[in-house]
């Protein structure tokens, strides 16, 4: 098994890299945009080397590819390299400079009802993961920030973890 050192887009990921375990299916160069998980969340990651032997364990997974051909070239991620070192800044904010101009540095997430008119496990009509549901049925897919401008911030928020967890949205993830 191969594994990845790869710098992520995260404020905790600190001036370090992150090692993965690269699946068989996959084929990686260094420079390559790759979502991995961390923590709780999914994050934008940049291949900085790919190793034969985990530089710690345990280790998860990367869980995709972003383009089919590297964000970053092998000169550029050694001048990243560099960057990071000689001014002590976290790596992928150095790389996020030599992205091409308007790349997005995070996913856009679209929500969408999941089954019919009224599936079981609907939530009760006055609550509001109803509200949000009923409102992605009537208008279709929806972005978080749509749905936070009409319902708020942390009553969509809310409302959505607990619509995921029943299976009543479904979240797609769009990149770049």
């Amino acid at each position: 098994m191969a594994y990845a050192e790869v710098a992520v887009n995260s404020p905790g990921a600190g001036r370090g890299t992150f090692c993965y375990a690269v699946p068989p299916l996959l084929s990686l160069d260094v420079g390559h945009g790759v979502w991995v998980p961390f923590g709780k969340q999914r994050c934008l990651g940049i291949v900085f080397a790919l190793t034969p032997e985990p530089s710690f364990t345990p280790v998860r997974d990367i869980e995709g590819m972003v383009l089919p051909e590297p964000l970053l070239s092998l000169v550029q991620v050694e001048l990243v390299q560099w960057l990071a070192r000689t001014y002590f800044c976290p790596p992928f904010e150095a790389a996020a400079q030599m992205l091409p101009p308007g790349f997005p540095l995070r996913p856009r997430v679209k929500y969408e009802a999941a089954g019919g008119p009224r599936p079981d496990g609907a939530p009760s009509v006055d609550s509001d993961p109803a509200a949000v549901w009923a409102w992605l049925q009537a208008h279709g897919p929806a972005s978080a920030s749509d749905l936070s401008r009409h319902f708020g911030q942390a009553r969509s928020e809310a409302a959505l973890a607990a619509l995921e967890r029943k299976g009543l949205v479904k979240r797609h993830v769009l990149w770049p």
